[in-house]
C-alpha cells in the first residue's frame, strides 16, 4: 500500500469543520462555485507546498512525454487527458467530466455548479490566467490538488452531515466506539451507497446485516481496521498517551481513507481477474459467454451476470462471430459495471494495468511517440500479471508495430488508438481493446436501466449461450484489428494563426486499410503460435 499523508491535502484546503455542511447546496451533485474558486485560489498562493511537489513528481513523467504546444505546456485535450490517468492511477478515481465527453467550456453564471462540470471550470479558470497558452507541470499540480480538496472537502461534509443524523456531537471528545459508527456509517452510505427508497437517511446502517447488501462486507472492515491501524503508526506521536477522538480526528482519516480506497477495490478487481482468467482457454483475454454464465443458474450472488446488450454497451463484448461470443477481459474490469459511485466527483472503478506499463514506456522513451524497434525493446522487458519477460515479440507483433510506424512517418505514436490496439494484442488480459470513438457509449448499471434496459441476463438468455457449442473450439482464437487510428491528442505542432483549442483526432485511414489490411491478416494468422499476453495504457 501506498505510504499515508498525515492529512492527504493539507494546503489551505481543508474545510472548516464546524461549518462543514454549508459545503453541500440542496442537490448533493452540485459544489458553490465560490467554494472552486477559492479553494483554486489558495493553491495557486501555495507554490511551495509539500503536496503540490508530490503531485508534480507523479505528474512529470507523463508530463514530459506528452507533445507540447510552442509554449512548451499542455493544450486543453491533452492536459484533461493526462489528469484523468493521474487520478486512475493515483486513487483508482475515475473523475466525472475528465472524459471528452463531459467537457463543457460555457460559462456559469449560477452559485452552484454541477459537480461533473467542476474539471472543465476549473480548467477554464487556470487557461484564463494563462492567457490561452496551455497548462504547465505546476498548473497541472493545481488543477489536481483543487480537484482532490474539493474530495476532501465533499467528505467532510457528508460526514458532518452523519454525525447529524446519529447525535454524534461534532465539537469536543466523543468516544472511540461512536466515531466508529459514523465513519462505517460513511462508507455504507456514500461509498457503497447503501440506501433504499424510503429507508430513513439518519438510520444506523452498522446495525443491519451488511452481509446481503455487500457480500464482501467483512473483507471491507478487515482492510480498514488496517488501514486505521497502519494510519496511527504514521499519525500517533506517542501511542503510550491516551488518544482523544473527535469530529475532526474521524474526518482526517476518511479523507485518508477514500484517497486511498482503491487499494481495496484493487483487491477485489484481481480477484475477479483472476476468475476470468481460468475461464481463459487460448490465452486471448476473452471468456466464452458460455463459460462466463456457467455458474448463474445455480449462484443467484455469481458475480458475471451482466446481459449481452449490456456487455456490449459497454464494450466488453466481441461479437464478431455469433457462435464464440466473449467477453473481453481487461474490458470488461475497467467497465462501469465494476464501479463505486463514490462521490459526486468521482467513481471509483478497477485499475487499468496497461497504465503502468505506460508510465514505464514514458519514463524510457519521454517523448510522444518512439521508433518501431525502441518501442519492441522497452515492451519485451516488461512483464505484467500473466506475461513474464524479457521475451521475444512475435513476428506479427513486429509487424503491425512496423505498419503503424508507416502510417505516421517512421515513429509509432504512443497516444493513439492503434498504438493502444497493438498493446492489447501484447497484453491481452491486461490491456482493454480500444473501441473506434462513437461506436459505444458506457452506461453505469443505473443509467441503463433508467432507460428501460435490464443489466442481468435473463435465464432464457443465459439458457441460450450455456447450450452453445462454438464451431472449431480447438482453433486457436485471432485477435480483432481495427485499421482506424485515432490521436487521443494533437501531434502537430500549432499553428501561429490557430486559436483553437485542439480536439480529440478521429482520423479512417481509408486509404491507409486498402494499403495494410491483407499484410496485417497475413502477420496475424503468422503469429498465432505465440501464446503469450501482455499490458497497455490507458
Amino acid at each position: 500500500m501506498a505510504k499515508l499523508s498525515v492529512l492527504a491535502l493539507s494546503v489551505a484546503v481543508s474545510v472548516s469543520f464546524g461549518d462543514a455542511s454549508s459545503f453541500l447546496s440542496k442537490e448533493k451533485q452540485e459544489v458553490s462555485i465560490n467554494d472552486v474558486q477559492e479553494t483554486l485560489k489558495s493553491l495557486l498562493a501555495s507554490s511551495s507546498s509539500l503536496e503540490l511537489e508530490r503531485i508534480e513528481r507523479d505528474l512529470r513523467p507523463m508530463f514530459v512525454a506528452l507533445p507540447k504546444n510552442k509554449q512548451g505546456s499542455l493544450d486543453h485535450t491533452t492536459a484533461r487527458y493526462a489528469l484523468h490517468r493521474y487520478f486512475v492511477h493515483k486513487h483508482g478515481w475515475y473523475m466525472n467530466g475528465l472524459d471528452p465527453e463531459g467537457d463543457g467550456r460555457k460559462s456559469v453564471a449560477a452559485p452552484t455548479l454541477i459537480k461533473d462540470r467542476a474539471p472543465s471550470f476549473i480548467q477554464g479558470l487556470l487557461e484564463n490566467r494563462l492567457h490561452g497558452e496551455g497548462l504547465g507541470l505546476h498548473e497541472m499540480a493545481v488543477f489536481a490538488a483543487t480537484l482532490s480538496g474539493l474530495v476532501q472537502q465533499e467528505v467532510a461534509a457528508s460526514l458532518h452531515v452523519i454525525f447529524d443524523g446519529l447525535k454524534i456531537p461534532a465539537e469536543g471528545s466523543i468516544a472511540r466506539g461512536r466515531a466508529d459508527t459514523a465513519e462505517k456509517n460513511y462508507v455504507l452510505k456514500e461509498m457503497l451507497d447503501m440506501q433504499e427508497e424510503g429507508m430513513d437517511p439518519n438510520f444506523d446502517l452498522t446495525t443491519l446485516d451488511v452481509h446481503e447488501w455487500y457480500p464482501a462486507w467483512d473483507d471491507l472492515e478487515m482492510w480498514l481496521g488496517d488501514f486505521r491501524q497502519q494510519r496511527d503508526l504514521l499519525t500517533i506521536r506517542n501511542p503510550f498517551v491516551e488518544q482523544h477522538y473527535s469530529f475532526e480526528v474521524s474526518a482526517a482519516f476518511v479523507q485518508d481513507m477514500s484517497h486511498n480506497f482503491g487499494g481495496f477495490q484493487k483487491l477485489e478487481c484481481m480477484s475477479l481477474k483472476s476468475r476470468l482468467v481460468d475461464m481463459d482457454r487460448q490465452g486471448s483475454g476473452r471468456v466464452l459467454l458460455r463459460d462466463f454464465y456457467a455458474g448463474y443458474k445455480n449462484d443467484p450472488l455469481h458475480h458475471f451476470a451482466e446481459s449481452v446488450d449490456y456487455l456490449r454497451n459497454l464494450g466488453a463484448l466481441d461479437d464478431r462471430d455469433p457462435t464464440r461470443m466473449s467477453v473481453v477481459i481487461p474490458n470488461y474490469i475497467i467497465s462501469k459495471t465494476n464501479c463505486l459511485s463514490a462521490s459526486g466527483f468521482y467513481s471509483i472503478c478497477c485499475f487499468n494495468e496497461c497504465e503502468g506499463l505506460t508510465r514505464n514506456l514514458e519514463i524510457v522513451i519521454a517523448a510522444p511517440s518512439g521508433t518501431p524497434v525502441r518501442i519492441a525493446e522497452v515492451i519485451s522487458s516488461l512483464p505484467s500479471d500473466t506475461v513474464d519477460a524479457p521475451r521475444n515479440l512475435s513476428s506479427a507483433l513486429l509487424g503491425r508495430l512496423d505498419e503503424i510506424a508507416k502510417l505516421h512517418g517512421g515513429e509509432v505514436p504512443v497516444y493513439g488508438r492503434l498504438f493502444s490496439q497493438w498493446m492489447h494484442h501484447a497484453y491481452p488480459r491486461e490491456c482493454p481493446f480500444p473501441q473506434v470513438s462513437g461506436t459505444t457509449s458506457p452506461l453505469a448499471p443505473e443509467q441503463w436501466m433508467a432507460q428501460g434496459q435490464s443489466d442481468v441476463a435473463s435465464m432464457e438468455e443465459v439458457d441460450k449461450y450455456l447450450d452453445m457449442v462454438p464451431d472449431a473450439e480447438s482453433v486457436a482464437e485471432e485477435l480483432p484489428w481495427t485499421a482506424v487510428e485515432e490521436l487521443v491528442v494533437d501531434y502537430a505542432k500549432p499553428s501561429s494563426t490557430s486559436g483553437l483549442f485542439p480536439v480529440l483526432r478521429c482520423v479512417a485511414f481509408v486509404v491507409a486499410i486498402a494499403s495494410f489490411a491483407a499484410p496485417m491478416v497475413h502477420a496475424m494468422k503468422a503469429g498465432q503460435s505465440s501464446d503469450k499476453t501482455e499490458k497497455c495504457m490507458v
